[in-house]
């Protein structure tokens, strides 16, 4: 998990001169009965000033949070709101942050919904303080804001500063009063406040129809007022000087720019420029980026003079500049000295990198154009570990490289196939192992060790791949590949390897096999230290079990597993929804139909949480098995209708067409609509004699019950028999019972009771 920067929880710290504005204050004291308190309004009129003001006096509790950018990540944004909380009381929804860090969170409700309730048991009010929220834009964070706000505990009061309005659910709360709001039109200053800024704050001893004509110049607005006042100290030509003023905002702002840069010194606009490429200033930080030794006693001669400086913590060791008059520095900066900025921007990284900070080292890196060693930092920080850092940070890091970089180096261009991989683009990511393997076979640099974990990694991506494809036999080769490559170290790639080989052994219906496989999985998993992938590798073993018939044994797993997720804090994660799925069926199996009902209405619950629509076919079709067992045929039928629809949206896996055909069916002859069977008999175009594949078995099951039903006996016979040669030399006791059964119902329905009772006792003494 990446370090936190400290100083976006600081709440800045108030200069010992500053207009008071009790006017404001008392505003915000009486929003305190509402949810929210809005404050918005374009840069430079004081939001961040006020609410520091607020704060100093409002006696209560306070978490503040300074946004930026990199917080558009929703999973670094809930840690990072988390760990302002913690600044009151450190163990505060310590374990939803605990659940964030895991390698499979559980879905964000969840997550919100224990913050929430953490802070409902503080016994007293906190204010929490988002500020600079114009800097969010995505979607999922505005969402999970307003589900905060729907479920506000009445301990918690919000704030938000920003430059424009938010995407959240204002007229709402409009309507029920839940919202005091500040805008521009109150946060200037009067006629009074800008006197008091301009004399007592600024120095200025300037007469009442300049400073009239000033605070009319710039509309009460608190940063061209302050930019102006800097121009005019020392100056004789006041009256002249405050007659220019005029224009648009950002005219004002380049006016005054430059008048105040050209009043510091060299030294002081050589820092201000330089510095202006980070985002928080340090001593340290601030000598490695301009190469000078006395950054402190600038940063504290800026603050004296009111030069946009703000203090971040009480023992002056943080810094951060106005972010308007940062914003001016910038735009400066690269007008003035474009070549400047890769240089600054890579001593900036290495002093990050120096204190152990990857995020904020590669993100410089990249800026600085050092795309090589941004590519080192990326292989140092991210490692092989691919989920260490967010597919949206990663896929910010890797649009940034040029494009023929991207693919020169092959723990580079392995990172971007595992990022095309992710977000589904299949073709693409083939592509990049295949030049990752070009790339392997040309490199002379790599020991032998670190080129076949590179070719190993490369192997499992393609078994992935593969397996998304359901191509099984690549998937199987590339699979053992990567086992092969892969070195006793990396054990969660190998442990991934060996659940996708287990797989495909279990999609091809080899049973002992997958068994072996999946057990070896499993072993592997305990020692990766990762509970979400030992889960996975659990209940894949378990499904193996399932086909092999001991459906007592599963359910002795899955409730150990339900155990095990409870003590890792995996409860509300969606591969529950698969979990409690299989352990209902299992429980159905032993006609314990009242608990299996449960467990699957649960299951079903769970993985629709997160719109998986693997385990939502998982869970939807024990769901439907559980109820069809239980007589409930309608709702059985619905449910196998939800997942059809469910399915489609995203592409539905053949093992799941092959099962919602063969229940349907069921369904169907239970039903006693046989014109219906035989309809989607017809439309299938299935023939007994076909050559059957596992994952299309369920599909001639139904075509055995509905020829069964229709007496067509001898083609019963064809498929049933084959379907037991198949079962037997797949290890597969499950589907033996059930072809079993059939072949004695075939029996019967021939007249031959002998026979049906004969094979009756067969499957009891062999199963």
């Amino acid at each position: 998990m990446e370090q936190l920067l400290a100083t976006k929880l600081f709440i800045p710290t108030i200069r010992p001169e500053i207009v008071s504005r009790p006017r404001l204050t008392e505003q915000l004291n009486e929003g305190l009965v509402r949810k929210l308190t809005l404050i918005s309004a374009p840069a430079g009129f004081g939001k961040t000033t006020l609410v520091n003001e607020w704060v100093a006096e409002c006696g209560q509790s306070v978490a503040w949070l300074s946004l930026d950018q990199g917080d558009n990540d929703l999973n670094r944004f809930l840690t990072y709101l988390i760990a302002a909380f913690q600044t009151i009381d450190p163990n505060l929804a310590s374990g939803a942050l605990n659940a964030l860090q895991s390698s499979q969170p559980p879905p964000t409700e969840t997550i919100l919904t224990s913050l929430i309730n953490a802070i409902a048991a503080l016994p007293d009010k906190v204010i929490l303080v988002l500020d600079d929220y114009h800097l969010l834009e995505a979607q999922s964070i505005h969402d999970a804001l307003d589900f905060i706000l729907e479920k506000l505990p009445p301990q918690l009061h919000l704030v938000i500063a920003t430059r424009e309005d938010p995407l959240l659910s204002l007229p709402r709360l409009r309507v029920r009063e839940q919202l005091s709001e500040l805008r521009a039109a109150e946060l200037r200053f009067t006629f009074s406040e800008a006197a008091e800024f301009l004399k007592k704050v600024m120095g200025l001893d300037l007469s009442e129809k300049d400073i009239f004509a000033l605070e009319a110049r710039t509309e009460g607005w608190i940063a061209g007022l302050q930019l102006a006042a800097i121009s005019l100290q020392g100056r004789e030509d006041v009256t002249t000087l405050v007659k220019a003023f005029t224009g648009s905002h950002r005219l004002v702002l380049d006016y005054l720019i430059e008048e105040v840069l050209n009043q510091q010194s060299e030294n002081i606009q050589k820092f201000l420029l330089q510095t202006s490429i980070v985002d928080r200033l340090s001593d340290s930080l601030c000598n490695t980026v301009t190469e000078n030794e006395n950054s402190q006693q600038i940063l504290e001669k800026l603050e004296k003079t009111n030069l946009f400086v703000i203090p971040l913590d009480n023992e002056r060791q943080w810094y951060r500049y106005h972010h308007l008059f940062a914003e001016l520095l910038r735009q400066r900066l690269l007008q003035t000295q474009p070549d400047l900025l890769p240089l600054l921007h890579q001593r900036a990284s290495a002093w990050f990198a120096d204190q152990g900070l990857g995020e904020a080292a590669i993100e410089h890196a990249l800026q600085g154009e050092e795309y090589a060693r941004a590519a080192a930092l990326i292989d140092q920080y991210v490692g092989g570990n691919y989920e260490q850092v967010s597919s949206v940070t990663l896929h910010r890091w890797l649009a940034a490289f040029p494009d023929d970089l991207l693919c020169s180096q092959p723990q580079l261009c392995l990172l971007q196939a595992w990022n095309q991989f992710t977000s589904g683009q299949l073709a693409a990511a083939d592509q990049s192992l295949q030049t990752v393997s070009e790339l392997l076979e040309t490199e002379h640099q790599l020991s032998i060790l670190e080129r076949n974990t590179l070719a190993g990694r490369a192997a499992a991506i393609r078994s992935f791949i593969a397996s998304y494809s359901d191509n099984l036999p690549r998937t199987i080769s590339y699979a053992q590949q990567a086992l092969e490559m892969l070195s006793a170290e990396e054990i969660s790639w190998r442990s991934a390897a060996q659940i996708t080989l287990g797989n495909a052994y279990a999609a091809q219906g080899k049973m002992t096999s997958a068994h072996k496989i999946r057990s070896e999985a499993l072993e592997m998993s305990k020692l990766s230290g990762e509970p979400f992938i030992q889960m996975i590798a659990q209940l894949n073993l378990a499904e193996t079990i399932w086909q092999q018939g001991n459906v007592k044994q599963v359910s002795e797993i899955c409730e150990r597993q339900v155990q095990f997720a409870e003590k890792q804090g995996l409860t509300d994660y969606t591969i529950m929804g698969w979990l409690y799925g299989l352990w209902g069926e299992a429980l159905a199996e032993q006609n314990l139909l009242d608990q299996a009902l449960e467990h699957t209405k649960k299951g079903v619950a769970l993985a629709e949480a997160r719109q998986d629509v693997i385990y939502i076919c998982y869970s939807k079709l024990h769901r439907a098995r559980v109820l069809f067992s239980a007589g409930e045929l309608d709702e059985a039928e619905t449910m196998l209708k939800k997942m059809v629809q469910a399915s489609f949206d995203s592409g539905t896996p053949q093992w799941a067409t092959s099962q919602i055909a063969s229940w349907q069916v069921r369904i169907w002859l239970a039903q006693g609509d046989l014109a219906t069977a035989d309809q989607w008999v017809k439309e299938s175009s299935l023939q007994a004699t076909d050559e059957i594949s596992f994952v299309q078995e369920p599909e001639y099951v139904a075509l055995a019950r509905v020829r069964l039903a229709q007496g067509a006996l001898s083609e019963v016979h064809t498929i049933l028999d084959r379907l037991q040669t198949a079962a037997e030399l797949g290890g597969r006791d499950l589907r033996r019972l059930e072809v079993g059964l059939l072949q004695a119902l075939t029996a019967q329905t021939d007249g031959d009771l002998n026979q049906a009772l004969t094979i009756l006792k067969i499957r009891i003494e062999t199963g």
